[in-house]
């Protein structure tokens, strides 16, 4: 299960980062991976992508708990 959490995980930073450097008509091709780290000095930024990567991995155990 923790595989799972984890692979699910990076899932969601993997589709947070494509979304950051492909959503972003004006930057497209600027956008580099030290962009987006800096991105994570953004308090706000980090409590968003917290958000995701719970609800995820609440969705997980959910799941984990009623269909195992």
């Amino acid at each position: 299960m923790v595989q799972k959490i984890i692979i699910y995980n990076l899932v969601v930073l993997t589709f947070d980062a494509f979304t950051y450097f492909f959503m972003n008509n004006k930057y497209r091709g600027y956008l580099g991976v030290n962009d987006y780290l800096r991105l994570f000095k953004n308090p706000t930024y980090r409590k968003s992508l917290l958000t995701k990567i719970f609800i995820v991995d609440f969705v997980v155990i959910l799941f984990f708990v009623l269909f195992n």
